[in-house]
This record gives C-alpha cells, structure tokens and sequence, in this order.
C-alpha cells in the first residue's frame, strides 16, 4: 500500500506519493505554489478557490503519471490558524485569513476571558489575533453577519470528500478547544461570538474520509483510499523527524523559527503544567505539542537586504562583523505569532 502525503502550506500545496516504508516514489512529486497576499496593512491572505484549484492540479497531475494507482492512505499536514468567510450558500465570501494576518484587533470595549491563566491552561492559546476568538469579530464587521466560518483545509477537504468535520489537531489551532475535554470551550465560543453548535463538528478519534462520487470518479485510483485527519504542520514535522515524546525536542531554523515538544496525554487527562509564554495544541486525541515560534525571519532578511541596500556574501559577514554587538533584531517586527 502506498501513501499520499499532502502539505497544505501557505506559499505552495504539495503532494507526494510514498510506499509503505514511507521512502518517496520516484517522480512522484506534485508541487503548486500560491499567491499569498501582504500588503502594509498587515494584511496576509489566500484565495480560497484558487487554493483549492491548486489542490486538484496536483491531485490531476499525480493520476496522469500513474502514482496513485496503489495509494490506500491520504494524510495531510496543514497551516494552523487559517479562518474562511462562507456565505449562506457555502461559498466563500471573503478571503482566507492566514496565520501572517496581523489586521484583527478585539471588539471594542471588549476584556477578554475572565481568567486568562485558566483560559490559557484550558486551551493552550491567549485572547490574540492569532486566533478565531479575536478573529471571528472582527471578520463578521466586514463581511455578511450570516456568514458561517470554516478552515482553509476544511473547505479544500469539505469540496473532495463527502465528509470533512475539523480534526482535533486544526480545531486545536483555532484557540477555541478545551485541550482536555476535546470539546469547545463554551468561553472561547463567547469571546469568538459564536455558538459551540454553530462551529464545525469535531472529527472523533476514529474518522476516516472518503472522496465523494464525483471527484471518485476524476481519480478512481483514490476512491477507496482512506483520508486520515489533517494534522498541524507544526506538529507533523515533529513526527516526520521522530521527535515524539518528552525526550526530544524539534527545533526549526528557517523562515520560521521554533521549538516544539510532544507529550502523551490521552482524551480526558489533564495536560502538564504549561509555561506562560508557550503555546499548546493537540497532535491527535491522544498527544499533545508545546512550544514557541517566531516567523518571518526569511521575508524580514529580504526587506532589510533591499530597503537598505545591504552587500552581498563575505561582503556583509565582514560588514556584521565590524558591527558585533551594536546589532539587535526584533523578531516581531513583520507581525507576530502569539
């Protein structure tokens, strides 16, 4: 049995096929990058039907080949924090708001939870713009007050299969789910204006998707492949680099920045003391990740290098060089992650 891994990432979609040792076909690579839109604003967001056109591109692609002929499993990793306006018809009504967003600001007149260090233990999150909690009223000022709000993974997956509730692992990310009771938290759903029944269901432990008859019918190699719940990018790079339990931390050094930790803590168990400044999400129903991250380390070089006309190669080490110690960054100067 081969796997089909799918990254719903912010600057590109891709699909990759695997065997069940889990070593990459040969040329079995799909990869589309998308247009992701930052203005001065601090506005960062994604096309929902575009996205998802990209999706099926690579999905066309991989069947063109041959690569999906033996695939009877689709895990998926995918951004966290990712909200969507749907109109009343299901369609978007607006862009898709990304993790980069840093536009929302709470409601006027707005205090936040009651008591945020429990607030904070319960959901692994703060009251932040980060999240649909802070998110969620400032969307319904700007788009129709009918508006219902889902996931860019959940809409992507929602149009493939004939049944896409949100995993445990991205509900984690909205800031809304009790991490213990893997339920929303009814105080969450307040400061979010938004009923627990009005928000998607949550996908139980054992949920497995299946593609709907139409799009079985664009890929039969797929129709009897079993769709795993999406995982949180964050939490999939640390299970794809083997760092799974307490013993073993994963660091990423990249355009992103961050440390993550995962622990057992099986549905119904009070999750380990947390940090104030960590954050905490679930991987699964049964484990948990905990850590920190700093973004946009990467694009902050890029506008450093042209608004100030920086040199290039052993040029500017020498450059850096001859200033050691007089330089400070400040990683949250092209916004922030909580």
């Amino acid at each position: 049995m081969d796997i089909l891994a799918l990254d719903l990432g912010t600057s590109s979609v891709r699909g990759l096929v695997l065997d069940a040792d889990a070593v990459p076909r040969p040329g079995a690579l799909a990869r589309r990058r998308v247009h992701l839109v930052t203005r001065d604003d601090g506005s960062g967001t994604l096309d929902g039907p575009a996205y998802l056109a990209c999706l099926v591109e690579c999905l066309d692609e991989l069947a063109a080949g041959g690569h999906l002929r033996d695939v009877g499993l689709v895990a998926t990793s995918a951004q966290w924090h990712s909200v969507l306006p749907l109109a009343p018809d299901g369609t978007p009504s607006g862009p898709v708001l990304t993790w980069l967003d840093t536009r929302p600001e709470p409601p006027a007149g707005a205090t936040g939870p009651a008591d945020p260090v429990d607030f904070h233990r319960r959901t692994g999150t703060w009251w932040h713009r980060c999240y649909w909690s802070v998110r969620l009223p400032w969307l319904r000022e700007r788009v129709d007050r009918c508006a219902r709000f889902t996931g860019l993974t959940e809409y992507a997956l929602g149009t493939l299969l004939d049944d896409a509730p949100m995993s445990i692992s991205l509900a984690s990310g909205t800031g809304l789910l009790d991490l213990r009771r893997m339920d929303w938290d009814p105080e969450a759903c307040e400061l979010a204006g938004v009923r627990p029944d009005g928000l998607l269901p949550l996908a139980p432990d054992d949920w497995q998707g299946r593609l709907n008859a139409a799009y079985a019918r664009r890929w039969p190699q797929l129709a009897g492949a079993r769709w795993a719940p999406p995982v949180g990018d964050g939490a999939a790079a640390n299970v794809g680099s083997g760092c799974v339990d307490p013993t073993r931390a994963a660091v990423t050094v990249g355009t992103s920045a961050a440390v993550r930790m995962i622990q057992a803590v099986p549905a119904g168990t009070e999750p380990p003391p947390l940090h104030e400044q960590l954050w905490r999400y679930r991987v699964d129903h049964n484990h948990v990740v905990t850590g920190a991250a700093y973004s946009s380390g990467g694009n902050l070089f890029a506008w450093a290098a042209r608004e100030l006309r920086l040199p290039e190669g052993s040029e500017l080490e020498a450059a850096l060089d001859r200033v050691a110690g007089s330089v400070r960054a400040n990683p949250r100067f092209g916004g922030d992650r909580p």
